[in-house]
């Protein structure tokens, strides 16, 4: 499998910038076939394309000079990028931002919304428990009626950053009624 991890680099005399990437090589470029097997076959070829007529491209190989740092949904994945040319390499160094308020509302209503589409689910899967010929006991009918409620509600007394936000118990040992339980909330990013 190919690396995807190749920045295609513009080379102007001894002045290289950064045309595109990270992405895998190309399968065919200009006229040359199979060029993406040259990453295995010798990767030499790539740093500059002299040898197919093409002095002002390579494509050179990015490393990564630490790992993506742990972060919440209050902070940014950033990277900056430092070209080598004596090696052909493309040094990639990740760090964080924080994010502006705006930024991490966005987020929130975007987690929230998606919540939201299961909460709809469950409330559209109990709708039948309140029909007034339903084959269970008024008590459970009852709890029925609270959940869902309670589905309704969940929203409002959520914090800014999504704190609060529980799913409410949901109704079991109804005979006839067998729904999944309520999944655990996707991740906040």
């Amino acid at each position: 499998m190919n690396s995807t991890n190749f920045y295609q680099i513009s080379i102007s005399g001894s002045i290289y910038d950064i045309l595109n990437g990270p992405s895998a090589l190309p399968v065919t470029f200009y006229n040359t076939s199979n060029f993406d097997n040259l990453e295995f076959s010798d990767p030499s070829l790539l740093t500059g394309l002299n040898w197919m007529g093409h002095p002002e491209v390579g494509f050179w190989s990015g490393i990564d000079t630490n790992s993506i740092p742990e972060h919440d949904f209050t902070q940014n994945v950033n990277s900056s990028t430092e070209l080598v040319p004596e090696s052909g390499l493309v040094k990639v160094t990740y760090f964080l931002t924080e994010r502006s308020d705006l930024e991490i509302s966005g987020s929130v209503n975007s987690w929230q919304n998606q919540i939201r589409q299961t909460r709809d689910q469950y409330l559209q899967m109990t709708d039948f428990t309140q029909l007034s010929d339903v084959p269970i006991s008024t008590g459970f009918k009852e709890e029925y009626r609270v959940f869902r409620q309670e589905l309704r509600e969940m929203f409002d007394d959520v914090g800014p950053t999504g704190t609060g936000l529980v799913w409410p118990d949901m109704p079991t040992g109804v005979p006839n009624i067998d729904l999944p339980p309520l999944p655990p909330f996707p991740p906040l990013v």
